[in-house]
């Protein structure tokens, strides 16, 4: 899949519980220099910057090493979302236009 467009996410990019957390950043360069991988509720608070939200969406970045140029649109009710590139302004663009509709 490119890189250059949306791509749907059936999974919250960052694990919800220790073991999967363990799986997935156990060889990863960001924590390199401690003992273990921080619990999930740890990773979220310190690595994920909240964009927006609203009562069933979240708009984030993920800011760990891999994760960059991405821009997560997540909603936590229906567990799904999607991912937008925002290395060329993607994801504004987007947003301007989403937020036209509502003026409308």
């Amino acid at each position: 899949m490119s890189e250059t467009m949306i791509q749907p996410l059936e999974m919250h990019p960052l694990p919800t519980d220790y073991e999967t957390a363990r799986d997935v950043f156990s060889d990863h360069p960001s924590f390199d220099d401690r003992e273990g991988v921080p619990h999930p509720d740890v990773l979220r608070s310190t690595y994920m910057t909240v964009l927006a939200e609203t009562h069933a969406w979240r708009v984030f970045r993920v800011d760990l090493y891999g994760f960059g140029g991405w821009v997560f649109v997540w909603n936590h009710q229906r567990g799904d979302g999607f991912r937008i590139p925002n290395d060329e302004g993607q994801f504004e663009m987007l947003a301007e236009a989403l937020a036209q509709t509502l003026e409308d």
